[in-house]
């Protein structure tokens, strides 16, 4: 579990983490490039902010929840999710970065 006063996470720290399934990290206001990259058992997500390569190569990903005080959906943030199918990106959301989306085969409209 992580804290939920947890505000920074550092690159890479949860990188390569097979059993990860789930996470909530709605109140992380600082994070940096693929902090849960290459996780292929997480399932879902809740955040308030989005990294570059965030969950790149998470395959299971089908879940994800923004928190209000996500802004921007950086680069190659959902790089080869492979299995997210739907996302609903709220009004809140200003701006999403360059392919990050990209590799998310099963996402339809």
């Amino acid at each position: 579990m992580i804290a939920h006063d947890l505000t920074d996470i550092k690159t890479s720290a949860f990188g390569a983490c097979l059993s990860l399934k789930s996470v909530d990290i709605k109140n992380v206001t600082n994070v940096y490039a693929s902090i849960f990259q290459g996780c292929t058992a997480l399932v879902s997500a809740t955040v308030g902010f989005v990294g570059n390569y965030m969950f790149s190569a998470c395959t299971n990903l089908t879940n994800i929840e923004f928190k209000q005080s996500v802004q921007i959906i950086d680069a190659a943030a959902f790089y080869g999710c492979s299995s997210l199918q739907t996302i609903n990106i709220p009004n809140f959301i200003t701006r999403i970065n360059n392919e990050a989306f990209k590799g998310c085969r099963s996402m339809h409209s």
